[in-house]
This record gives C-alpha cells, sequence and structure tokens, in this order.
C-alpha cells in the first residue's frame, strides 16, 4: 500500500511539471521569447535579486491567465522590434532591499516578472505593460530617463516633474498612495504618473492595455483635452515601433 501511495504522488509531480513545461513551451513557440524559471540570470543592474517560483500551479496560472493573454495583445513584430529576448518568472524580486513586481532590463533584452501570489492579478496585468514600455522607450532612445520636449509641451504650463519612480518607495512617501488612478492633476492618470515622463507614459500605456482600467482613462479623457493629446501622442509611439498604423492601435484598442 505504501509503495502504491508513493508511485502515484510521483505520477501526480510529473503530471504538474509536465503541465509547467507545456505551458511554458507553448509560450515561447507562441511569441519567440525565451522564459527563464532558474536563478541563473544576473542583471545588469546592481543589487537585484529575486527567488526561483516552486510552486508549479503558481506558475502554471500566471502563465496561462494572465502572460500569454496579456502578450496576445501585440502584434507578432512588437517583441522583437523591442528587442525583448527573455523573460524571468521569479518571486521575492528586489532592488536595492526594495520589493518590485517587475523590474526592465533592456541592456540585457529582459523582463523580470515577479508572480508572488500576493500581487493582485489585475495589478500583475498592469505592471507588465507599464515595466514592458520602458524597454520600448529603451529601443527607441536608447533611454528609459529620455526627456521628449513635444511630450512636456501636452502638460499645463509651468508643471515639473518630480525626481523618478523611486521617489514612490522612500520612507517618507510610502503612505502617499501614488497609484489610485483618479485623474488628480490635469493631464495625469495618477500621482505616480507625475514622478517622471518615463513614469507618465508608462502608466498611459497600462491603462491602455489593461481593459479593466483602459474604462477609467475613457472618462478621464472626455474632458481632460492634456490627457487626450498625451493618449494620442502614445498611439504614435506604440504605432511606431510596431510597424502598425495608428488606425490598428485606435481599433485594437477601441478608441
Amino acid at each position: 500500500m505504501i509503495y502504491k501511495i508513493h508511485y502515484f504522488l510521483i505520477l501526480i509531480i510529473g503530471f504538474n511539471n509536465l503541465n509547467a513545461q507545456n505551458i511554458v513551451s507553448t509560450f515561447e513557440k507562441e511569441f519567440k521569447l525565451q522564459i527563464i524559471v532558474t536563478g541563473t540570470f544576473e542583471s545588469s543592474f546592481e543589487n537585484v535579486n529575486y527567488e526561483e517560483v516552486s510552486n508549479e500551479k503558481l506558475l502554471n496560472k500566471y502563465v496561462s491567465e494572465i502572460l500569454i493573454p496579456e502578450f496576445k495583445k501585440y502584434p507578432d513584430s512588437y517583441f522583437k522590434n523591442i528587442n525583448l529576448k527573455q523573460i524571468v518568472l521569479c518571486k521575492n524580486l528586489n532592488i536595492d532591499n526594495q520589493h518590485r513586481a517587475a523590474i526592465p532590463d533592456p541592456k540585457k533584452n529582459t523582463l523580470l516578472l515577479s508572480i508572488d501570489s500576493f500581487y493582485e492579478k489585475l495589478y500583475l496585468k498592469h505592471v507588465l505593460h507599464h515595466e514592458m514600455h520602458h524597454i520600448t522607450e529603451y529601443a527607441l532612445w536608447q533611454d528609459m530617463f529620455y526627456n521628449w520636449k513635444k511630450w512636456n509641451k501636452k502638460n499645463t504650463r509651468n508643471f515639473v516633474y518630480g525626481t523618478g519612480g523611486y521617489e514612490a518607495y522612500e520612507t517618507e512617501n510610502k503612505n502617499i498612495d501614488w497609484y489610485k488612478i483618479n485623474n488628480p492633476i490635469k493631464g495625469f492618470v495618477n500621482l505616480y504618473s507625475t514622478l517622471g515622463q518615463e513614469e507618465d507614459r508608462c502608466e498611459i500605456v497600462a491603462l491602455l492595455m489593461t481593459s479593466e482600467e483602459k474604462l477609467y482613462l475613457n472618462q478621464f479623457i472626455e474632458t481632460d483635452k492634456n490627457l487626450k493629446r498625451k493618449v494620442n501622442l502614445t498611439l504614435k509611439t506604440l504605432a511606431k515601433v510596431s510597424g502598425k498604423k495608428l488606425k490598428y492601435w485606435k481599433e485594437k484598442l477601441e478608441l
């Protein structure tokens, strides 16, 4: 009886591993990207650490319910055009001892995604698109912090951005709700987008690509002309990098 139980457990474990391998393989073939689930990746940034995902069920769920559906929203040529080659799926991702749900590493052609179960599904979708757009901007300008004068002109006169996304992680700012989508200032979807041009653009992309959040954006641009101009400029950027026409993105995103 004991041997039968052990044999049954081995079959279950093997079946689960096979499922994970199949799902990962399906993703890699469809999007021509490599998925890394081991701790072998070395970031171009200092002090980036993460742990391997040992929970096969969690890995399966993330790839099948988030990664594949969200990546399907982009045209086939998109990932090649932004030089994205691999994705690290991990847990307890941090940089400089600060927990992060995702980290873009364009110099290594890599997007690191933490799939920890304590993150909400909607947030995992949002941050995927946000951080991937940082990689997009690096592909366009060889700079994730590009100062685009044309973008600045879409803001209200005399507006000045903060010091960058890191500002939200500083101890004295941890009680501020940076991510609430409430159009707090004319031209911005949330407070986090006021911290830097790059964060502003990435937050707009995140809302455009996350179906549940695009509803808010559609409401905001009805009355916020500054934000509407930014959205239009963002769509033109997506069209440029993807090689698709502006009409393609407007129809795809139902705008």
